[in-house]
């Protein structure tokens, strides 16, 4: 079957879909023979497992023109994948969801049954649920097919300047062929690369079946429910057997604890970290795939999470979603995935497309992430891998301009025997930033309650130290310079023998020493 099974030049695009004898098609497999579905499956989704197999290997945000976004709303906001890996979403227009399009491509969309439309001699099925929304599936079979749905998003009683369906009309005339002729992952069209993308989400379902009775359930190309069959029983609240497997591009589960300890507990599988969440009658486990691919949407929110690649377990307990999670990483992570290559020319980057002003746009005088360094910090607070810190803009209220977060610590981790890894996260956060009085930034201690006046090198400032939610020493300085105010707030989770504000004193002395 191909994309253009309704229309279309299928030829130019036989390859991806396993023609030997297509041009481009990819060689006979040497040393490792291919990975062949070895799992069970209702008679009707046999159709399914080849469709799903090569829809893996279209990279959907290469998909995307964004010039031909841009001819319709020429302020693009950002580009990443949904939470499923077989999505793609552009936002485009003014901020805080009013007034913006979004466009989204979807692998595997259902197919209805609506009146086909020709666009550009493809074949598309039209579905326009209301005025502000619009969806063209090209059906790729009777049930699945490859979407753009073109979504205005507004208040009730704002209207899109142009019909949602003229608007997704025009954006397939514009762009028909890569339509025509997806992009494939390996080309390396869009950066990060996302070879978890790739990878069949049923790969461990004969595994976790362990013999007995029941199939795989293919929800989607990155998606799959193993579904054990059930013993008969008339009790309705009775817990499911069956396991979702979600391959993802979600909030890194690192950055999920730390933003809501409350809610997500820290976990280990495989070796890959992982959080934990439990409501009720399921448990959801997200293991990070690789540290490698963190891209962040939206830069100008500096509290937002970072998405990477996300392997999900969901079970009707945590020990059985951790017991499944094991056999699904573990079988994920022995799939020989390629290298990252370099990206091709004009390659997509992922992320923010509209991110905040640079620290020189805004005025300050220094960048906050090279002002000064890692020997700036005392040495028992430094962070012995060096790493690099980490640009943190300005939330609306901020009264900074530029900011850097600098992190130091890590985590102890126990594991007990059939249990899932416990983590005590100790970090040491320090963010280094620069306002004026524009910003409403200040060092002088009459303006802000509980502080005390500070020397810096010479220069003046302030000093306030407490504690935050969970106890750990904070400390914030302050010091005036020529050019505006420096700050360093720092939380100290990791280092008990260093004072919270003996690291905010060492570094403000430091970059105070390097401005006029």
């Amino acid at each position: 079957m191909l994309l253009t099974a309704c229309g279309g030049d299928g030829t130019k695009f036989a390859y991806l879909f396993g023609d030997p004898s297509a041009p481009g098609a990819p060689p006979a497999a040497g040393a490792d023979a291919p990975y062949t579905p070895d799992y069970p499956v209702a008679e009707y989704e046999k159709e399914a497992i080849p469709i799903f197999a090569n829809l893996r290997q279209i990279d959907p945000c290469a998909m995307f023109d964004l010039e031909a976004v841009k001819k319709i709303d020429p302020q693009l906001d950002s580009i990443a994948p949904g939470d499923s890996l077989g999505e793609c979403t552009v936002n485009a227009g003014k901020s805080e969801l009013a007034q913006t399009w979004s466009f989204k491509i979807t692998l595997g969309d259902a197919a209805g049954t609506e009146q086909p439309e020709t666009i550009g001699d493809m074949q598309f099925q039209k579905y326009a649920p209301r005025g502000g929304s619009c969806q063209y599936t090209n059906p790729i079979n009777k049930s699945h097919g490859v979407s753009l749905r073109v979504q205005w998003n507004g208040s009730n009683r704002d209207q899109p300047p142009t019909p949602a369906c003229d608007v997704a009309k025009q954006y397939l005339t514009d762009t028909i062929a890569k339509w025509k002729t997806p992009p494939k992952r390996s080309e390396h069209k869009s950066t990060p690369a996302l070879p978890l993308g790739t990878i069949d989400p049923c790969i461990a379902a004969k595994t976790l079946l362990n013999g007995t009775e029941g199939r795989a359930k293919l929800g989607a190309p990155h998606r799959c429910t193993v579904a054990p069959k059930a013993a008969p029983t008339k009790d309705k609240t009775a817990p499911t057997p069956e396991i979702d497997i979600s391959l993802e591009f979600a909030a890194d589960p690192v950055q999920q604890i730390p933003n809501n300890p409350t809610s997500f507990k820290p976990a280990q599988v495989k070796g890959k970290p992982a959080s934990v969440f439990q409501s009720g009658s399921r448990c959801v486990i997200s293991v990070q795939y690789s540290p490698d691919t963190l891209v962040k949407v939206d830069e100008a929110k500096g509290s937002d999470m970072e998405r990477t690649q996300v392997i999900e377990v969901t079970a009707s307990s945590c020990e059985a979603a951790n017991k499944a999670a094991e056999t699904v990483v573990g079988r994920i992570l022995e799939v020989k995935v390629p290298p990252a290559g370099q990206p091709a020319q004009g390659a997509v980057k992922l992320g923010d497309l509209n991110p905040p002003p640079s620290w020189q746009e805004v005025g300050a005088p220094a960048d906050p992430c090279t002002v000064i360094g890692w020997d700036a910090f005392p040495p028992e607070a430094r962070n012995p891998k060096n790493t690099k810190p980490t640009r943190r803009p300005p939330e609306k209220d901020s009264v900074f301009k530029a900011a850097c977060r600098f992190e130091a610590g890590g985590a102890d981790v126990t594991v007990e025997k059939d249990k899932p890894a416990t983590q005590t996260t100790k970090v040491m956060l320090a963010l280094v930033v620069w306002g004026d009085d524009a910003s409403g930034m200040s060092a002088d201690p009459a303006k802000r309650q509980g502080s005390v006046a500070k020397d810096y090198g010479g220069k003046p400032g302030l000093e306030l130290s407490g504690t935050d939610s969970l106890g750990n020493p904070e400390c914030l300085g302050v010091v005036k310079t020529a050019k505006g105010y420096w700050g360093v707030s720092v939380t100290n989770g990791a280092f008990p023998n260093t004072q919270a504000c003996a690291i905010s004193s060492a570094v403000l002395t430091a970059i105070a020493a390097k401005m006029q």
